[in-house]
């Protein structure tokens, strides 16, 4: 797959990952001819446990492996409240 071929969104609370694999390839030895093809949609849907910040995200896409960085939003750190 390229970078391409991925659509990396945050909303509403939610990581969501799409994308479509194509993949062909063609082979011909003497009197055969051999083509491979898998191909296919996908979509992914993460609950985030916490709010992040989407301005802040990142993905990259190296070796075959997608990595995506989500940053906490502020509101999302533990906040100490003292007893009354």
């Amino acid at each position: 797959m390229q970078k391409s071929d991925f659509k990396v969104e945050v909303r509403d609370g939610v990581l969501v990952v799409e994308g479509e694999k194509r993949f062909e390839r063609q082979s011909g030895d003497g009197h055969y001819r051999v083509m491979q093809c898998a191909y296919g949609k996908f979509k992914r849907t993460v609950p985030l446990p916490v709010p992040v910040r989407g301005d802040r995200a990142r993905a990259t896409y190296r070796d075959g492996v997608l990595r995506i960085e989500l940053a906490k939003a502020d509101g999302a750190k533990p906040r100490r409240i003292s007893v009354q």
